[in-house]
C-alpha cells in the first residue's frame, strides 16, 4: 500500500517540477523578449561594467551566506548541541546550492535539517526548530527594514515618493503574515487557534507532534534569550551584507540609487522569490527586481543587465556549495570506504 501511494506522488512530483521550470524559464525569456529593443544600450552598458566591482559584490554575497554559520550556531549550542564550525559551513553551502536548483526555496533548509540529524544524530525538533528561528529571525529583521524604508519615504527623507497607501498597505500585510504565523505557534491559545485543534479531527492528530516543537520554541524564548538576541543581530548582519552586494552590483553597471532603497528591495524581492513556483526563484526574483528597479528611476536596459548579474552572483556562490557537496559525498566518502579493511 505505503509503495503505491509513493508511486502515485513520483509523476505528480515530475509534472510539479516540470512546471516550476517552465515557470523560470518562461519568466527569464520575458526578461530577454522585453529587453530586445534594448540592445544596443544593453551592449554599451555590458561594455562599461566595472569587473572589481562584481567580484567585491560576489565576495561579500559569500561572506552573507557564511554568516548563517555562527547564527545556526548560537542557537544549537543552546540545546546542548556542538557541532565543528568547518561542518556547518559545509552544510550551510551545501543547504545554498539546494535551494537553488531544487523546485523548492526551503530545500536548503530541509537539508540542513537531515544532515546534522543523520550525521551528527541530533534530535529532529532541535534541527527543524533551530531552523525555523533563523527562518523568523530573517523575515522579522526584513519586516523591520522595510518599515524603517516606509518611514523614511512617508517623511520626505528619501527625496521623493514612489509608493501609494494601497501598495503599502499590501506591502505590510504580506510582511507581517509570517510574524503572526509565528505568534500562532508559539502560544496558539492567543487567536483561540488551540480550540479549533481540539475540534478539528485532522489537526488533534498533529498536536501533540506540533506541542513538542511547540515546547522547543518556549523554551528558546524562557530560558535563551540571549541566544535569540544573538540570532536577531546575526540576522540583521546577513540582511545588510546582502544589501551591501545589491548595492555594489549596481553601482558595477554604472548606476547609483540611494543604499536605503535596497532595505526596501531585497526583503521585497526575496519574498516574491519564495513563492514556490519556480527553481529556486529564478524568473521571480529577476523579474521583481527589475520592475522595483524601474519604479526607482533606473533605466529599463541598467535593471535588466543588474537582475542577470545577480543572478549569476546567486548561482557562482550556490555552484561553491555543489562542490563542497561533490567533495564531501564522493572524494571523502569514497576515500574512507577504500580505508576499510
Amino acid at each position: 500500500m505505503a509503495d503505491k501511494q509513493v508511486a502515485n506522488k513520483e509523476p505528480k512530483k515530475k509534472i510539479g517540477t516540470a512546471i516550476r521550470i517552465l515557470v523560470s524559464v518562461s519568466l527569464l525569456s520575458f526578461l530577454v523578449i522585453r529587453n530586445i529593443d534594448n540592445i544596443k544600450e544593453i551592449e554599451k552598458a555590458i561594455k562599461e561594467i566595472n569587473i572589481p566591482l562584481i567580484i567585491l559584490a560576489a565576495f561579500i554575497y559569500f561572506l552573507s551566506v557564511s554568516a548563517i554559520v555562527p547564527r545556526w550556531e548560537s542557537l544549537l549550542k543552546v540545546q546542548n548541541v556542538n557541532i565543528p564550525k568547518k561542518y556547518l559551513l559545509q552544510t550551510v553551502f551545501i543547504g545554498f546550492f539546494y535551494n537553488n536548483i531544487l523546485p523548492t526555496s526551503v530545500a536548503g533548509d530541509a537539508f540542513r535539517i537531515y544532515d546534522i540529524r543523520n550525521s551528527k544524530d541530533v534530535p529532529l525538533n532541535k534541527g527543524l526548530a533551530s531552523v525555523i528561528l533563523e527562518r523568523f529571525a530573517s523575515f522579522l529583521v526584513g519586516t523591520i527594514f522595510i518599515l524603517v524604508f516606509i518611514i523614511l519615504e512617508l517623511t520626505g527623507c528619501l527625496g521623493y515618493k514612489i509608493l501609494n497607501k494601497s501598495i503599502i498597505i499590501v506591502i505590510l500585510i504580506i510582511t507581517i503574515m509570517p510574524i503572526l504565523l509565528f505568534v500562532i505557534i508559539l502560544k496558539p491559545s492567543v487567536f483561540k487557534i488551540d480550540v479549533l485543534f481540539n475540534k478539528v479531527k485532522f489537526l488533534s492528530r498533529i498536536k501533540p507532534r506540533l506541542e513538542k516543537y511547540q515546547k522547543v520554541f518556549v523554551d528558546y524564548w524562557k530560558n535563551s534569550k540571549k541566544a535569540l538576541l544573538v540570532c536577531l543581530l546575526y540576522s540583521f548582519l546577513i540582511h545588510l551584507l546582502v544589501t551591501l552586494s545589491y548595492y555594489i552590483t549596481l553601482r558595477s553597471v554604472g548606476a547609483n540609487l540611494n543604499f536605503f532603497y535596497f532595505l526596501f528591495i531585497l526583503p521585497i524581492s526575496s519574498a516574491i522569490a519564495n513563492i514556490p513556483i519556480s527553481i529556486g526563484g529564478i524568473g521571480l526574483r529577476e523579474n521583481a527586481l527589475m520592475f522595483l528597479l524601474i519604479l526607482m528611476g533606473i533605466p529599463e536596459e541598467i535593471a535588466f543587465i543588474f537582475s542577470i548579474i545577480i543572478l549569476f552572483i546567486i548561482l557562482f556562490n550556490a555552484l561553491i556549495g555543489g562542490l563542497v557537496y561533490l567533495f564531501r559525498n564522493v572524494f571523502v566518502r569514497s576515500s574512507h570506504n577504500s580505508s576499510k579493511p
